[in-house]
């Protein structure tokens, strides 16, 4: 989204400007007003109204082209969005040893990282992966990037895939606040509410720790539970099982929602959900582009057109204009006067003589 205090500010400020303009503008016509509007001064509705709507047309136009000035190019005729106009799906993967464990699917023969491989292609299958890119964070005692915007979801199955990405990380507990905090960073210069967070973990430990306050490039955060939620499994002396009171708590501190995808993929109304941010993301710079199209082929119109406006009415007086007998003595032309009226060019003259 772009952020519309600049233009509002800008257009402010020209708008100012404009009335400092307008206002000495004023005080000179004030000198010559007899010479435009008559003796009377008598100002008509076209010509008070002129100095707002060039005050207004001008501020339009400011606020128009600057708008346009800050939004990404639109693209036309081209198959590949470039990189930079992207939407994101950024993964935080748990890859401790307890992901390794086979509980998961319909029948509990698989792995839970196998059971989030699978759940993940649904998704990408739902949504496509034209104008999405997608990176990888590994994560067990501490994070650590792995796939950084790419376009290539293949790369991404075969990170999910049987790689023991655990060997690269000092044995301990399971950390899943540092997945959060290196997300948050990686995500923090990317463009505002192009992000997707997909957490996917067995739960763990609970998260003790305080997690920072996510940028405002991640518009939605989706838990990801996997493993069996009720009959637990050792592993090095330890019962494992998906810890869903953490990671419905872990969901409440992100503002964002849990599902358990331990036999099934993610719900239709998560897929819809993040599809939807998608389309309203990409749907905002258009409605803006055309609304500011809209007011810049407005005012300009009118600016061009007031100078013709004010030509043809902007005064009712008419100096030159020859008057006829009865209207300009008030009597009868039958009437004998002593009197001869004489028309000149300019204002009319009259010239009194003796019989």
């Amino acid at each position: 989204m772009v952020d519309l205090f600049i233009p509002f500010i800008l257009a402010g400020v020209i708008c100012i400007l404009m009335v400092i303009a307008e206002w000495i503008h004023l005080r000179r016509v004030q000198v010559v007003a007899p010479l435009v509007f008559g003796v009377d001064r008598s100002w008509s509705v076209t010509a008070k109204m002129a100095p707002a709507i060039r005050v207004v047309c001008l501020g339009l136009l400011t606020w128009s082209l600057t708008v346009l000035f800050m939004l990404p190019p639109a693209i036309h005729g081209q198959t590949e969005i470039p990189k930079e106009q992207r939407s994101h799906l950024l993964i935080a993967l748990d890859v401790s040893p307890s992901m390794r464990v086979k509980d998961a699917g319909a029948d509990h023969s698989q792995s839970r990282i196998e059971r989030a491989r699978a759940a993940f292609h649904s998704l990408i299958r739902e949504l496509g992966t034209l104008d999405e890119t997608v990176s990888v964070i590994a994560f067990y005692t501490e994070a650590m990037p792995v796939v950084i915007q790419s376009l290539d979801p293949e790369v991404v199955r075969h990170v999910m895939g049987e790689i023991p990405l655990h060997y690269l990380f000092p044995p301990g507990t399971t950390d899943v606040a540092s997945g959060v905090v290196l997300a948050a960073q990686i995500a923090g210069d990317w463009p505002a509410e192009s992000t997707t967070l997909l957490l996917i973990t067995d739960g763990g430990n609970s998260v003790s720790t305080k997690l920072p306050p996510l940028p405002a490039s991640i518009a939605e955060v989706v838990v990801m539970g996997v493993g069996d939620p009720v009959s637990g499994t050792a592993i090095n002396g330890e019962l494992t099982r998906q810890n869903v009171s953490s990671l419905r708590q872990l969901a409440t501190q992100l503002q964002g929602t849990y599902y358990d995808v331990n036999e099934a993929n993610l719900p239709l109304d998560a897929l819809s959900s993040i599809a939807l941010r998608k389309k309203r993301s990409d749907s905002s710079h258009d409605q803006l582009r055309t609304i500011a199209l809209a007011l810049m082929t407005v005012a300009s119109l009118i600016w061009a057109v007031l100078p013709f406006v004010l030509r043809q009415w902007g005064t009712r007086w008419q100096p030159g204009v020859i008057l006829n007998k009865k209207t300009s003595l008030g009597r009868d032309s039958s009437t004998p006067t002593k009197h001869r009226q004489n028309t000149v060019s300019g204002p009319t003259l009259i010239v009194k003589e003796s019989s």
